[in-house]
């Protein structure tokens, strides 16, 4: 009998290809995310610090042009920890289509290989079948020689 073959063992192929690109794509996708919490955290600290370093000179005396520049300074920064913000959002967004896409193929391999369970299931049972039927055929075809006598019987 021949070999046994998966019928849609190219497509299961492809799947497996797609799904090391999928897991490619969602780890560059979860790196940027950790990288913009990290840019995101970052200036959260320098905020943190300027503040108390603005709240040190305050009370020891500022100008008002000191006064002026931290004002100016710290809007500037809370945009810019907003945008951080923003940006963290848009990456865990792409970081969870990614690994959506990434379950999907996970999940259409898994079908295929269910697929091969049942297509070599039915091979092996097809197999033995053709062997039950060769040794039928053999004790049979011995019997019809013997003519009908057991095997090892005297003739007379």
């Amino acid at each position: 009998m021949k070999k046994f073959v998966f019928s849609l063992g190219a497509l299961y192929d492809v799947k497996k290809a797609e799904k090391d690109a999928r897991q490619a794509q969602f780890a560059a996708a979860t790196a940027a995310l950790e990288a913009a919490k990290a840019r995101k955290e970052a200036l959260e600290k320098t905020h943190k610090e300027k503040k108390a370093q603005y709240e040190q000179q305050a009370k020891a005396g500022m100008t008002v042009s000191d006064f002026k520049g931290y004002a100016v300074y710290f809007e500037e920064l809370l945009e810019t920890i907003q945008k951080s913000g923003r940006e963290v959002d848009r990456a865990a967004r792409e970081a969870e289509a990614r690994r959506g896409e990434l379950v999907t193929v996970h999940k259409e391999i898994k079908v295929l290989e269910k697929l091969y369970d049942k297509q070599y299931a039915e091979y092996v049972k097809e197999l033995e079948k053709s062997e039950t039927k060769t040794v039928d055929d053999i004790v049979s075809y011995n019997v019809t020689e013997s003519g009908g006598r057991e095997p090892g019987a005297v003739i007379p």
